[in-house]
This record gives structure tokens, C-alpha cells and sequence, in this order.
């Protein structure tokens, strides 16, 4: 039987702003990850992590990509992945746009919180991020077929990297070239192959897009901006306002899907509570996501004890150790999954509301529109003069269009039919005004109309069964 050595290029386009760390904190708060060149890249380990969680059955996933070992349990013995991922790398000619980005944490009010600002840094290029995926397999084995079908998938849905992925950072698009060899009677063209240069896959195979897409559910509302907006970055250089609009490296003014996401949930929320279901609450937290946290170990234990039993108590002792007080909740339900105690890490999850975000919101760029500067200043509150040192410049965007876009991971019929509800009577007040977003929007910024609603591709121009345009059918009201 012949061994065969198969080699996937694999190149990434943004579509988004890539946020992957270092985890170093030099130049901001969370640097980004950079080759020896000083160029982003997107580690193998990234690759594959990202690659492996598609995959639901945990037998295929040790198959194709190994199982640690377990130091607590004997069920499992060390298996060695079958594929080995190459980083992704630039060209040593790309041009990228390395800025720095600002996040503040906001309260139930909806205003920012004391001490809660941060920044980071992205990096956006229109060069690909090459990474070689190889994957020696005998001729009969399905290893083959089990990762062509992610890899299609891929290609036809896309992928993401990185942090924050469910606010709209790291989208990338892929396309995916093989060439394969079969061993013995490839064996000299196989030694000459260089899988990292320029023509090695001139000849190859381009894999074909899946047919299947993925579950979930896709919401695009084309948006018309009313009046102005400002999403605010802040500048100290002499002669720059004091703030003007967030930019994409195309220079558009954007709206980042951190805003709409705390946008909507705080919408919702106040929804929910207004209409007297404060019970709705809880679930629109898991539906935006809830951040990983540390327990006290002892509360932890105690609460295990009294779902299951002591047995069971023991078994989580056993995986969190006896070291600290604090353990970190994200890390014992990895472990309990690793180790099979699924019932274990489920029930852990949903008591403690430890769970990932199930809605995504990708960054707007607005076309169109200009930008518009205006000159302030603070008056005292009794004589109305104007205060000393108190001018402000500042610079917002007024006018244009852009796309905004949501997607839930699972098909709408799987979530809480009243917090769907929620969610279109948001998209609903957004394109009445009332929900707003970006900075000042107490005194009219942040306003937009909604010219176009699709779902799933389909256009969906009702809800709650009134026209979202029945103001220009009717005239201006």
C-alpha cells in the first residue's frame, strides 16, 4: 500500500482588523503578535486551534489532530496530530496598517466606568497571510477527507483569528491549493519540493467551496447615517482636533462592532426591563456573552457536591489541584471536557453563566459623507462667560452609508423567541432613531435609517409587521 504526502496552501485576506496578541504590553495595553520582521502573522497554533474546534465529534478530533496527555487519567493515551500547520506569513512586501485602538468598559447606565479604559493593537493589510498545512496518510485512510471538508468549509464560509472575533476582528477569507506525492515514485520530486517557495503550487489543485454552510443565521441592514456620528479616537498633536472619527486604513470613518454589540445589548436589556420581563435579562447576557471569570474554589466544590456527589467532588478536586483558593472557571471546563466529564463541565457552565457569545457583530465602514469640524468651548454655569483652557475641537462624520451585519451562531428557532423579538424591535428602534450609537449621542449624533434588511440572504423589509421604509411610502413625517 502507498504512502502519500499531501501539502495545502493555504492563503488568508482580511476582511476585518486582525487583533491577535503577544501577549506583551510595550506599546499598549495588548500588542500585537509580529514575526522577526516586524510583520503580523498568525501563528500554526492559532491555525490549527481554530480548525480543531470545528470539528464536534472528539474522536475526529484526536484522530486528526491528536490528544494531549492526560495527567489525571488513563483513558486516553498521547496521540500525535497528523497534520502539521506551517505559521501564516506576509510577504516582506506587504504594506500594513498597524494602529492602535481604545476600549472603555460601560456601566448599566451606559456611561463609560471609572478605570476601565484600555487599548490594543490591529493590523489590517490587503496582502495574504500564506500558511502550508502537510499531511503524510496512507492511501486508504479518511484523514484525507476529514480535513478537505474543513478546509472547503473554509474556503466557502471563511474563518477567524484571533480576539474579539464576535465583535468583528479577524475575518479572513481563504483559498486553498493541494499537491500531493506519492511515495515511492514521487520520492525525488518530492525531496526537491520546497513547500514555502514562490511556484511551488504553479500546478496545483485549487479545493473546491463546500456546498454545505454553516448553521446559524446571517442579519445585513444597509444603513443610511442621519446627521452625524463619532466613533472617538483622540489626539494630542498640535495642530489635530481633539478627537475625530475612527478610521479604517482606507481612511473611512467605521463603526466598530464593539459598539454596536454594547449598543444593542444595553437596548435590550432596557427593553426587557421596560416591558416588564426582568427576567429576560439573564438570557440576553448569554446571548452576548458572558466573560470568563475565576470562583473561589471552595464554592465551587461545595456547589458540585450538592448537584452530584462527594464522588463527583473529588473528581473535580482532582483536575483543579489544591494550590489556590481562585481557580480560573474557564480552565476547570476545559479540563473536565478533556477528560470526559462533559455532564461535569456543562453543569458548571450553566450555573456560573460562563459562556461564549452567540452573536457577532462585524465593523461598519461608512462610503460617503464628509467629515466636519466644529470649535467649543465650556461656559461657567452662573456668569455664562466662557471658561479659561476649557476650547475643545472636535471632528465627527455627518452623513454616508454603510453595511451592518450580525450573525447568530445557531438558527434562529434555537434562541428564546423573546429575545429574537428583543433583537428586531432593536433593529426596529434603530431605524427610528431611538437606539443610537457612538459618542454624544444624547445631544442627536449616532442616528441611522435602515434602507434594506436581508436575512439569510432574503430581503426582509417588515418587521413586527410594518414596512421599515413606510415613512417615505407615506411622505415625511
Amino acid at each position: 500500500m502507498n504512502n502519500i504526502i499531501t501539502y495545502y496552501c493555504c492563503q488568508f485576506l482580511q476582511t476585518a482588523p486582525l487583533r491577535l496578541s503577544s501577549g506583551m504590553n510595550g506599546t499598549s495595553d495588548s500588542d500585537l503578535m509580529l514575526d522577526g520582521r516586524g510583520l503580523p502573522m498568525i501563528p500554526g497554533t492559532s491555525i490549527a486551534g481554530v480548525m480543531r474546534s470545528m470539528l464536534e465529534n472528539n474522536e475526529l478530533k484526536r484522530r486528526l489532530f491528536g490528544a494531549a496527555p492526560k495527567q489525571r487519567s488513563s483513558d486516553l493515551e498521547e496521540i500525535e496530530s497528523r497534520v502539521i500547520f506551517s505559521d501564516a506569513l506576509l510577504p516582506s512586501d506587504a504594506e500594513v496598517h498597524i494602529t492602535t485602538r481604545y476600549g472603555v468598559g460601560i456601566g448599566e447606565n451606559g456611561t463609560a466606568q471609572p478605570t476601565a479604559k484600555f487599548d490594543f493593537m490591529v493590523a489590517e493589510t490587503s496582502a495574504p497571510y500564506t500558511a502550508v498545512i502537510e499531511l503524510p496518510h496512507a492511501e486508504d485512510d479518511d484523514c484525507e477527507s476529514l480535513l478537505e471538508a474543513l478546509l472547503k468549509d473554509i474556503t466557502s464560509n471563511g474563518i477567524s483569528f484571533g480576539g474579539r472575533i464576535t465583535r468583528g476582528y479577524g475575518r479572513m477569507n481563504c483559498t486553498v491549493l493541494k499537491r500531493s506525492f506519492t511515495m515511492p515514485a514521487d520520492a525525488q520530486s518530492w525531496l526537491a519540493f520546497d513547500p514555502f517557495a514562490p511556484e511551488a503550487f504553479s500546478s496545483a489543485i485549487k479545493l473546491e467551496n463546500s456546498e454545505r454552510e454553516r448553521a446559524g443565521c446571517v442579519i445585513r441592514a444597509k444603513l443610511d447615517m442621519k446627521g452625524s456620528f463619532i466613533v472617538r479616537v483622540y489626539s494630542t498633536e498640535v495642530g489635530d482636533a481633539d478627537f475625530a472619527p475612527l478610521e479604517n486604513s482606507e481612511h473611512k470613518p467605521i463603526i466598530p462592532g464593539t459598539s454596536w454589540s454594547g449598543s444593542f445589548r444595553h437596548h435590550m436589556i432596557t427593553l426587557a426591563k421596560e416591558t416588564g420581563k426582568p427576567e429576560l435579562v439573564h438570557k440576553i447576557e448569554r446571548l452576548f456573552g458572558v466573560p470568563m471569570s475565576t470562583i473561589d474554589r471552595t464554592k465551587l466544590l461545595k456547589y458540585i457536591e450538592g448537584k452530584f456527589d462527594r464522588a463527583r467532588a473529588n473528581t473535580l478536586e482532582s483536575l483543579i489541584g489544591h494550590q489556590e483558593d481562585l481557580v480560573d472557571l474557564n480552565k476547570v471546563i476545559k479540563r473536565a471536557r478533556d477528560e470526559g466529564e462533559k455532564p461535569l463541565a456543562d453543569s458548571i457552565e450553566n450555573e456560573f453563566g460562563i459562556i461564549r457569545s452567540h452573536i457577532s457583530f462585524m465593523e461598519t465602514a461608512v462610503d460617503g459623507g464628509s467629515a466636519v469640524t466644529n470649535v467649543r468651548v465650556a461656559l461657567d454655569r452662573f456668569t455664562m462667560a466662557p471658561k479659561k483652557s476649557a476650547l475643545l475641537t472636535s471632528t465627527v462624520w455627518n452623513g454616508g452609508s454603510g453595511d451592518l451585519e450580525i450573525r447568530l451562531d445557531k438558527p434562529l428557532e434555537c434562541f428564546e423567541p423573546e429575545v429574537i423579538s428583543l433583537l428586531y424591535a432593536s433593529l426596529f428602534d434603530l431605524h427610528n432613531g431611538i437606539l443610537t450609537f457612538g459618542g454624544s449621542s444624547s445631544i442627536g449624533y449616532g442616528r441611522a435609517e435602515i434602507k434594506m434588511l436581508e436575512i439569510n440572504g432574503q430581503e426582509n423589509n417588515k418587521l413586527f409587521g410594518v414596512e421599515l421604509n413606510e415613512k417615505e411610502a407615506n411622505g415625511n413625517e
